[in-house]
């Protein structure tokens, strides 16, 4: 007689739960990180910043946050094209350990990091006329999809887009007249915790 169909489900529960307790990959940038360094949005000049700055300590390993493909690397960069979204990840104040061509996982580490890490979004938009290259807000997308800046915790006082699930894009991030136009996130797949992403 055959064993109950409850012993090979509880017995593939097991199995799930011992492979997630010996693989845990990193869904955050860095482990630690010292701060924020500066927000997307008009620096001092109103020049549009669309990347948001972390101040690591040298040789600090960067890990990759969407599994996808390499599409450039450079001498201080990598950008990686997400497998299941029309969104490409910039990776910019690194010593890069990838190659182009290369496929790399969540949690998976590309480089290593120098003073200061920069992280950007960009997303391919559909147009009545073809397509557009839209910069996405990072904190915010990273927070839509379960993903974080530092598995330490930062603080950030006085910085918008400092941890937590709640953010609030102030207006000169988020509008085109007055500001950067970057774009608020779609809803990411991670829904376990409420994130809510407010334009001010």
């Amino acid at each position: 007689m055959g064993a109950p169909v409850a012993t090979y489900v509880l017995g593939a529960l097991g199995a799930v739960t011992l492979l997630r307790a010996l693989w845990n990959p990193s869904r955050a940038l860095v482990r630690r990180a010292n701060g924020i360094a500066s927000c997307p949005g008009p620096d001092e000049s109103g020049a549009c910043q669309d990347t948001l700055a972390l101040d690591t300590a040298p040789g600090e390993p960067v890990y990759n946050v969407a599994g996808g493909e390499v599409v450039s690397v450079g001498d201080t960069w990598v950008h990686v094209q997400v497998r299941n979204e029309p969104v490409i990840l910039h990776y910019f104040g690194l010593k890069p350990s990838v190659t182009p061509g290369r496929h790399v996982w969540t949690g998976q580490r590309i480089g290593e990091t120098g003073h200061t890490l920069e992280f950007g979004v960009t997303e391919l938009v559909p147009e009545s006329t073809g397509a557009a290259l839209v910069s996405v807000e990072p904190r915010s997308w990273l927070a839509a999809r379960g993903l974080s800046l530092s598995r330490k915790r930062l603080s950030a006082e006085g910085l918008w887009c400092g941890p937590g699930r709640h953010i609030l894009v102030p207006q000169p991030v988020h509008s085109t007249s007055t500001g950067c136009g970057l774009k608020t996130p779609d809803r990411g797949g991670f829904a376990l915790l409420p994130v809510s992403v407010t334009e001010q």
